[in-house]
C-alpha cells in the first residue's frame, strides 16, 4: 500500500470516528449536594428531576454526605425538587439542559418553621352564693 493511501486511510478512519464520538453525546448529567443551612450534607433527600415538555419524571435520594446525580438525562426542560421531613422543599426550575452538559446544583434546604398553637379555655363553675353549695 502506498503511502498516500496509508495516510489517505488514516485520515478517513480518524474523521469516522470524531463523528462517531460527537454522535454519542445526546444525554446531560445533572448531580449536586443537598445541605442544610450549616453546609452539612443532608443523607436521603428525595429528588424528583421532571422534564416538563414530556412529563417523565425520575428520582434519586442523596447519599450520606448529601450527593446525588442523575446520568443519561435527554436533552430539554426540566424542575428539579429536593425534599426532606423537617425542610421546606427547594425547587429549581427552569433548568435547560444541552447535549454533553454536566450541571452541578448546590441545593441549601431552610428549616421548616413550625408553629404551634393551644387553646385553652375554662368555664367557671356556677356558684350558688344563697347556700352553702
Amino acid at each position: 500500500m502506498s503511502r498516500l493511501k496509508r495516510i489517505s486511510f488514516c485520515v478517513w478512519a480518524a474523521f469516522c470516528m470524531i463523528s462517531y464520538a460527537h454522535a454519542q453525546l445526546t444525554t446531560a448529567t445533572v448531580s449536586g449536594t443537598v445541605t442544610d443551612a450549616s453546609a452539612a450534607g443532608v443523607p436521603n433527600a428525595a429528588l424528583t428531576l421532571e422534564n416538563l415538555s414530556r412529563g417523565v419524571t425520575r428520582t434519586a435520594v442523596s447519599g450520606v454526605d448529601g450527593r446525588f446525580s442523575f446520568d443519561f438525562v435527554a436533552v430539554g426542560t426540566y424542575r428539579l425538587i429536593a425534599s426532606q421531613s423537617g425542610f421546606n422543599n427547594v425547587i429549581r426550575s427552569p433548568l435547560e439542559l444541552s447535549a454533553g452538559q454536566v450541571l452541578d446544583l448546590p441545593i441549601q434546604l431552610e428549616v421548616q418553621q413550625q408553629t404551634q398553637s393551644v387553646d385553652v379555655s375554662a368555664e367557671a363553675a356556677l356558684l350558688d352564693t344563697t347556700t352553702a353549695e
